[in-house]
């Protein structure tokens, strides 16, 4: 036990802290008796690291300056129901659930050209990403105010917040949104102008006449908007 002690108090890295409690419980030559008596130790430990944690965070959070006082809509927070605090380096910024939403949005569903390229959540008031820690607190801001998640976020927080991962995984759900958002900003005119364009380049790409879509000029555009918008 003195060992254990002594090798776990050089580990100061939170990863080494893990690696080193997952190795000794599956190490072979160890015995039962003092992997329950690791676990013990271990677990005090943690218990108390998370209860200074819980008290230096406190102390920060109401030490902290308030870096506004009206959300991005220069609307008073005072009258604001909900309200997300979001603490960085001493100083705490203040979001409404409106503006905490849209900045989700704008960032996960960012494009290039119709072509998805999500960017990370930053802080609109200092343009630096938000932390990971700010991200869950984010994520449980909703959970426990019983606000929904926006699903774009939710898909977020199951990548573990990676940026690469989130795409990668949810390309399909995302040009979905994408051309629904499309479809909801875009005049209808525009819409037809764009479907006519589209089968005109599908048309001088086929080689077989027969597989060609050929649209008469009298045909409702109307129909054809329905018929191809989500396409």
């Amino acid at each position: 036990s003195c060992m254990v002690m002594n090798t776990f108090k050089n580990k100061f890295n939170i990863k080494d802290k893990f690696n080193f409690f997952q190795n000794y419980g599956l190490n072979m030559f160890t015995s039962t008796k003092d992997k329950s008596e690791f676990l013990l130790f271990f677990s005090k430990i943690q218990n108390l690291y998370n209860k200074l944690n819980r008290l230096v965070f406190k102390y920060k959070l109401k030490r902290a300056k308030i870096a506004n006082h009206t959300d991005l809509c220069l609307t008073p927070i005072k009258s604001i129901s909900n309200v997300f605090k979001l603490h960085v380096k001493g100083t705490i910024y203040l979001f409404s659930v409106l503006d905490l939403k849209n900045i989700i949005q704008n960032s996960l569903t960012n494009t290039d050209v119709m072509f998805s390229v999500p960017l990370t959540i930053k802080n609109p008031y200092d343009n630096q990403p938000i932390d990971i820690y700010n991200l869950y607190n984010m994520y449980n801001f909703f959970k426990y105010n019983y606000i929904n998640v926006p699903l774009i976020f939710q898909l977020y927080y199951l990548s573990n917040f990676n940026i690469v991962r989130f795409q990668k995984e949810n390309e399909v759900y995302i040009r979905k949104y994408l051309l629904e958002k499309y479809l909801q900003i875009t005049s209808i005119q525009c819409v037809i102008k764009n479907i006519k364009r589209m089968l005109n380049i599908f048309n001088n790409r086929t080689n077989y006449v027969k597989k060609q879509i050929l649209i008469d000029d009298g045909f409702p555009d109307n129909y054809l908007y329905d018929t191809f918008k989500n396409y």
